[in-house]
């Protein structure tokens, strides 16, 4: 992908004012200074700091400020924001990037990888953090300039941005995401007392139903006669009459 939206790329650098050492390399298609603001800002808000967030704070906490410097215009997406991380590195700057560069690409050991997935499952167990995360920009009306960044792409463009990030995901995600949400659906309805019975999913009879047909089943009436008198299968009235579903029916 060389160009993001068919606007220019450029890779920058951050730095302290006090000291010009190059310490975190980055890629934007938008203005640099407000890309900087938008480092700052987060390195505010973020639940959990990164470690260019630490040291944007640790700068500012000492007295210090933030500086931004352009590094190449008309960069290559991802390509030239990888060639000055390796080519700092080699120079021997000290950057708190935590990949080499590009999205998503993180250079480290499987344990490694491990550990971070751990931590951020853990993370979105507190409800408080999701509750955060899913409410942060809720009600918070846009700003001209945020508008105008947005609707200066076309709708065709955003749409195409949209299918690319949906094609770069594996099917075997999609299904394991489609599974995760769907065991987290159920387990929200088991604890709610909504998995059974008259909640469930086209549910055919109700409690006073299912005593009918379990008195009239010992009275004598056949499994075939009660699963025409109420729409039902065969199976399905063998499973009422043997409590493996309305088992909570008396």
């Amino acid at each position: 992908m060389a160009d993001v939206n068919h606007r220019i790329c450029t890779v920058y650098g951050l730095c302290s004012e006090s000291d010009e050492s190059i310490r975190y390399v980055g890629q934007t298609t938008v203005d640099i200074e407000r890309r900087l603001r938008q480092h700052i800002k987060h390195s505010r808000t973020a639940p959990k700091p990164v470690y260019r967030d630490n040291w944007i704070n640790s700068v500012i906490r000492n007295g210090g400020s933030i500086k931004v410097v352009v590094l190449q215009y008309g960069a290559t997406w991802n390509v030239s924001e990888r060639y000055w991380i390796a080519k700092l590195k080699s120079e021997g700057a000290k950057l708190v990037n935590s990949t080499s560069g590009g999205e998503g690409s993180l250079d480290a050991p499987e344990e490694l990888r491990e550990k971070i997935r751990a931590s951020v499952k853990m993370l979105w167990k507190d409800s408080g953090y999701r509750a955060k995360a899913a409410g942060s920009r809720v009600g918070v009306p846009w700003s001209d300039a945020q508008r105008a960044a947005r609707f200066s792409v076309s709708q065709e463009v955003r749409s195409e941005r949209a299918r690319a990030g949906r094609s770069r995901m594996s099917q075997e995600r999609r299904s394991e995401i489609s599974s995760l949400a769907a065991k987290a659906s159920w387990e929200k309805k088991r604890l709610e007392g909504t998995d059974c019975g008259v909640h469930a999913n086209n549910a055919k009879l109700d409690d006073d139903k299912v005593r009918e047909i379990r008195s009239r089943n010992k009275s004598g009436d056949s499994v075939k006669d009660l699963a025409r008198e109420f729409e039902m299968s065969v199976s399905g009235i063998h499973k009422v009459l043997r409590n493996q579903t309305w088992k909570h029916v008396l």
